[in-house]
């Protein structure tokens, strides 16, 4: 044989090796991201696949796959790099064009990522998932009616839980109580573990004042997500509406213990301390709910009357005058600084503040005024 020959031979050999090898390798890169990215280690996931595109940089699906990892890091602009480039390789996947979408939408890139969910449903209009995208980009842009159409098409073709959610969500924002709640419902019956269905329709039944049904839901909402916090907070007032102020009381615990910093929990476990006669523990709660939301008169007419209960006359006094500051026509405020007023023998200001806690719809003061005999 031709040595000429042989040497071509040898040489074409050498390079097909090296291809093969370098090809083993851009395989095993990319299979490395795929595993990292199923585990959830999603930057590693990152430096594989960016290994695997040093090799070959003409496959899409290794910059879909590394734009979907920088999604689940939130570098929302390197995943839309990604994606982009995914587009320039291949404009007939409607994956590529939803990525881009969701991408965008997280950028608050609006009527960008509307043009992308159009093309992805022009290319695939049967794809019930794309429609509750879309309905998602509606949801954002506060197109209520358009999100319905959507979710709508999206049921007809495709029904799940998390669509049927998604109405029932929009439809409680139309005030369609009973239409949400139908739709929750449903969603519950296709996935009894969908955790926020409960405490949505939870809220639904509230807002209708279904209370036991209400307080039912966000039992179950806890039982599946302890930590989910409103809906102990939720429950919390539904015990406390119907005189358990002591289950009022262990809820509110729990919802403190998730979520320190809401001045409302804080007031409203001093008001179930208040009626479980607890004024000192009422007090130190109230004190709290007013350190974080010094301007609210409720939480200031509420503590001047544990001081009330605490005989101290003088501090509720001041505080049932905070409370006017901000809320002048309090009947409750005129009555309790009233009240204090007469007790620290002030009688004609105790009875113009009477006087004017009657006249402003206080009609238990009325009593008060006849046992002082105020004029």
């Amino acid at each position: 044989m031709d040595l000429r020959l042989l040497f071509l031979l040898f040489v074409l050999s050498i390079q097909a090796f090296h291809i093969s090898a370098q090809e083993r390798i851009h395989v095993n890169e990319f299979q490395k991201g795929n595993e990292h990215f199923d585990a959830g280690r999603h930057q590693e996931a990152v430096v594989a696949y960016t290994a695997a595109l040093s090799l070959d940089s003409m496959m899409s699906e290794i910059y879909v796959n590394r734009g979907l990892a920088q999604m689940e890091l939130k570098n929302y602009r390197a995943a839309l790099k990604d994606f982009d480039q995914a587009l320039l390789m291949d404009r007939s996947n409607k994956n590529n064009f939803k990525n881009r979408a969701v991408a965008r939408l997280k950028l608050k890139q609006y009527p960008e990522a509307l043009t992308d969910f159009n093309e992805a449903i022009a290319l695939e209009p049967n794809d019930g998932a794309l429609y509750y995208e879309r309905a998602l980009y509606h949801v954002i842009a506060g197109e209520s009616k358009n999100a319905i159409a959507d979710l709508n098409e999206s049921i007809r073709l495709s029904p799940t839980a998390k669509a049927l959610l998604e109405r029932g969500k929009v439809k409680a924002k139309l005030n369609d109580m009973h239409g949400a709640i139908s739709d929750f419902t449903e969603a519950i019956a296709r996935n009894s573990k969908l955790t926020e269905a409960y405490f949505e329709r939870g809220s639904a039944y509230n807002d209708l004042g279904y209370g036991l049904e209400a307080e039912e839901d966000f039992t179950q909402t806890v039982v599946l997500s302890p930590g989910k916090a409103d809906a102990f907070y939720n429950r919390a007032l539904l015990k406390y509406a119907r005189n358990d102020a002591n289950g009022s009381l262990q809820d509110l615990n729990k919802f403190i213990a998730l979520n320190k910093k809401r001045p409302e929990a804080y007031f409203n476990r001093g008001l179930a301390y208040k009626k479980l006669n607890k004024n000192t523990e009422a007090l130190a709660d109230l004190n709290k709910a007013i350190s974080l939301k010094p301007k609210q008169a409720d939480f200031l007419r509420h503590r001047g009357e544990v001081k009330i209960a605490l005989k101290s006359f003088v501090e509720g006094e001041k505080d049932f005058t905070h409370a006017l500051s901000i809320q002048p026509k309090n009947a409750e405020a005129f009555l309790g600084r009233g009240y204090c007023r007469v007790m620290l023998k002030n009688k004609v200001g105790g009875c113009a503040d009477l006087n004017k806690a009657y006249s402003l719809g206080a009609k238990q003061a009325a009593q008060l005024i006849n046992f002082n005999k105020c004029q």
